[in-house]
């Protein structure tokens, strides 16, 4: 006598959907084994280097960069901190580098955010960055204003890691600025 054993369509679906997720299930394994791991053999397995890579700065389309210029002129810049990094990483100090965009490329300012801001791994934080402007950067602001330039933005950033500190560098170009004044 024959028999057969018949699977339910179900069970089949279920053990395809549980194998397609193996390589997510694998990744989460590997992250909390790296939390457990001593930081030489950690580093082995991520290179501190790679954190230029999985540490990313980005802005909103609309509305990052605001040049107030009326009674206490001032610049703000909204930006968003991207970890894509299996480990949480603090963002210690903040260098912004503030350049007009073709044809000068001039400088126009900048300045050190000194505050620290945690990011867990895989998640985004909002970062905040404001600094007083000078008559002299004041004066370019109105010029810039008037030929209609766009900016651009050297992030420099040092972050402390279970793996020791990281430094990433950033370069966000052909940013339109408000400019209120």
């Amino acid at each position: 006598m024959n028999k057969q054993i018949i699977v339910p369509g179900a069970a089949i679906l279920f053990l395809a959907i549980s194998f397609a997720r193996w390589p997510e299930l694998f990744l989460v394994v590997a992250e909390r084994v790296l939390d457990f791991l001593p930081r030489w053999i950690a580093r082995f397995l991520y290179p501190i280097e790679n954190f230029n890579k999985d540490v990313q700065f980005y802005i909103r389309p609309q509305g990052s960069v605001f040049f107030y210029l009326r009674d206490v002129p001032k610049l703000s810049i909204y930006l968003n901190l991207v970890d894509h990094s299996p480990f949480a990483i603090e963002l210690d100090v903040l260098t912004v580098k503030v350049y007009t965009d073709p044809p000068h490329y001039q400088g126009l300012c900048d300045f050190q955010r000194v505050e620290r801001t945690t990011v867990n791994r895989h998640s985004t934080e909002k970062v905040f960055v404001e600094t007083p402007l000078t008559d002299a950067q004041v004066r370019q602001l109105y010029t810039a204003k008037e030929k209609q330039l766009t900016f651009s933005l050297r992030l420099t950033a040092m972050l402390d890691t279970k793996l020791g500190r990281a430094e990433i560098e950033e370069a966000l170009e052909g940013l339109k600025a408000e400019i209120s004044g």
